[in-house]
């Protein structure tokens, strides 16, 4: 079996450089990235979508939930808890737990990036606390729901919007035991 790598992703063994000693921002390496996507629901089942601006890493101009890069050696509850306070103020409510909804590539040949997204969902203490600390790369934000996401934000990135159509009832699955227990 043969695969064949996008021209705009290098094929290119890494350096010798450790990741660390490059950074983290060095996205040129022949690997996939995880990232961590949020669906942070309150108690009346809305969660919040960031519109991704023309400053953003990747999946520019198009309305995602929270993500944020997966750090090395952070367990993702943690890193999903970390995301959700810097970038929009939220408080996870630590009563209910943190679930797993689903993982998909996103490969965008284009933008030469190839990222692991892990779907998590948990339930916020409210959303009245959402506050944009990031307005240079998502210039807009608003809440919707599972059932209303598709009308509100029609710019979706086409990878994320195949997966959440693909894992709608997986993820009416969580926002029910994150709501009713």
């Amino acid at each position: 079996m043969s695969s064949s790598v996008p021209a705009s992703i290098s094929a290119e063994k890494p350096s010798t450089k450790s990741f660390h000693s490059t950074g983290w921002w060095q996205f040129n390496q022949p690997r996939p990235y995880v990232a961590l996507l949020a669906f942070a629901f309150d108690g009346q089942g809305r969660f919040p979508m960031q519109f991704r601006g023309p400053n953003v890493r990747s999946v520019k101009n198009r309305w995602s939930p929270p993500t944020g890069l997966h750090e090395v050696g952070v367990p993702m509850e943690a890193q999903l808890v970390n995301e959700l306070q810097e970038e929009c103020g939220l408080e996870v409510d630590m009563r209910y737990p943190v679930l797993y909804v689903a993982s998909y590539d996103n490969i965008l040949p284009g933008e030469g990036w190839h990222w692991v997204v892990q779907m998590l969902a948990c339930r916020v203490k409210t959303l009245d606390t959402f506050i944009n600390k990031e307005p240079d790369k998502h210039p807009e934000y608003k809440f919707t729901t599972v059932e209303t996401l598709r009308q509100d934000c029609l710019s979706l990135n086409a990878n994320f919007e195949r997966a959440f159509m693909q894992y709608t009832p997986r993820l009416v699955e969580v926002r029910n035991l994150l709501l009713h227990g």
